[in-house]
């Protein structure tokens, strides 16, 4: 009896294990279709995860390249601000020194002005002067040219 026992306790066992063997396999048979499955998925996503990759380290060069950019374009900027401010300063020098010319141009012109002014009251005066002087003389040379008219035309000069 006691191997009749062991016998179905042994065939009892052995259908244990073999049901959990087959329950195991199938559940290893399950895994390996999930596996595959994943794999499948990962190998239809790896271009997208690819293209996450890809997409960081394109935005990781465009903000290295941005910050060149910038870095450039500020020494480019004060460069451009020293030498706008040095020719202004330029300008203004120039400025300023044409400014002084011409007001002493001006002042120069303003004296020239004056004298020419007064010399102009001068000749005026002057010809003022000789113009009465020329109007006295006329009028007796007309005095003395009557006389000689009539001398010629045969009269008596006094």
């Amino acid at each position: 009896m006691n191997i009749m026992y062991y016998s179905i306790a042994g065939a009892i066992a052995f259908v244990g294990i073999l049901a959990a063997l087959l329950v195991t396999a199938k559940k290893l048979k399950t895994a390996r279709a999930d596996s595959i499955d994943k794999a499948a998925q990962l190998a239809r996503y790896a271009v997208i995860i690819d293209a996450e990759d890809e997409a960081a380290r394109i935005v990781t060069q465009a903000k290295t390249e941005a910050a060149t950019t910038i870095s450039v374009s500020e020494t480019d900027a004060k460069f451009i601000t020293d030498l706008a401010n040095a020719v202004l300063e330029d300008a203004r020098t120039a400025a300023e020194k044409l400014s002084n010319e011409t007001q002493q141009t001006v002042a120069l012109q303003l004296a020239k002005k004056v004298e020419i002014e007064e010399q102009i009251q001068t000749l005026r005066a002057s010809y003022a002067s000789k113009k009465i002087t020329y109007d006295e003389l006329e009028c007796a040379l007309s005095i003395y040219k009557e006389d000689m008219d009539f001398a010629e035309m045969g009269g008596f000069v006094e």
